[in-house]
């Protein structure tokens, strides 16, 4: 499955009143349960509970999915456009001093 393939089947089950605002939430809301679980584990000394992390990123790409097509972006439009800025900002790779 690629990734406009993956859109494809996001959209059979888009919510019918999917709209602007319940996309930037539901995308946010989603990331930011990765990031909690990441955030338990480093901070708090859970275990990470992998079904649940694979579950809130598969939730956070439903999102994203489902937003970009709003927008009327294919995931491989939004995937091949971020690549694209990574290699000019980063041209010799992602190493760099802080």
């Amino acid at each position: 499955m690629d990734a406009n393939d993956y859109q494809d089947a996001c959209l059979r089950t888009k919510i019918k009143d999917f709209d602007l605002v319940c996309g930037a939430l539901g995308l946010n809301n989603n990331s930011s349960e990765v990031g909690n679980i990441i955030k338990k584990a480093l901070y708090q000394n859970h275990r990470v509970d992998y079904d649940k992390l694979i579950n809130a990123l598969g939730d956070t790409a439903w999102y994203l999915a489902t937003l970009s097509n709003y927008f009327g972006f294919s995931l491989n439009d939004v995937f091949t456009t971020n690549i694209k800025k990574l290699q000019e900002w980063y041209p010799n790779g992602a190493y760099f001093d802080l």
